[in-house]
């Protein structure tokens, strides 16, 4: 009688740990697509903070930079540099497009 109610009880155990592993299995899509959600949003929320700063410092450059065109259009040299101090964080990068624009000689060929 006594043998009869362990070995009952270790048979429900085994059953209530494959039920456990079902429940797991099951609720961790739901589990990883909360917290995937909440890393996205995340991401995003960074991504969106780093573009206002660096347009903020963009407009911040454009206005303290002297402007040197006569009509409302800017020269290319001044959108030039405003555009790459927003993309690189450097008005002047070193792998910039135009490098003649910054007084350098063009790299001498081979």
């Amino acid at each position: 009688m006594i043998s009869a109610g362990l070995t009952g009880v270790s048979v429900r155990a085994r059953g209530q740990r494959g039920e456990a592993l079902i429940e797991f299995a099951l609720s961790f899509f739901l589990i990883f697509a909360i917290f995937s959600g909440i890393f996205h949003f995340a991401y995003t929320f960074y991504v969106y903070n780093s573009l206002v700063s660096a347009v903020r410092e963009g407009a911040r450059y454009a206005s303290i930079k002297p402007y040197d065109s006569i009509t409302t259009t800017p020269s290319s040299d001044f959108q030039t540099a405003v555009q790459n101090l927003v993309v690189y964080g450097d008005a002047a990068p070193l792998m910039a497009p135009n490098r003649s624009s910054r007084g350098s000689p063009p790299p001498k060929s081979l």
